[in-house]
């Protein structure tokens, strides 16, 4: 029997979602201290492994963009085929829309 080996992306995260999630880890900071790193590593773990295997499984959000969301955080990423990478652009919470952030993806 012949397997499919699965061939894995590089996932990156720009200075924009780095600085996301160190508002959502300053934000839970506030009620619970002890659970803000393992938090927001949950949502790294979680993004870097759908999409380092799956990079296309997210929707098709606005031209090579797309968007994957994870409990209730959304992250805005490009995938690049020819070098196998996923750079994650953006990390947002849902209750948030993208305008009043001032973050424009067009």
């Amino acid at each position: 029997m012949k397997t499919e080996s699965v061939v894995s992306y590089t996932v990156t995260l720009s200075e924009d979602a780095f600085e996301d999630l160190r508002e959502v880890a300053h934000y839970i900071e506030s009620f619970a201290p002890e659970k803000a790193e393992m938090f927001v590593g949950d949502i790294i773990d979680h993004f870097e492994n759908v999409l380092g295997q799956f990079p296309h499984s997210g929707k098709l959000y606005l031209k090579q963009i797309r968007k994957l969301t994870y409990k209730k955080h959304t992250a805005f990423y490009i995938v690049d085929d020819e070098y196998r990478s996923v750079e994650i652009l953006h990390v947002i919470d849902l209750a948030k829309p993208l305008e009043e952030r001032g973050i424009d993806l067009g």
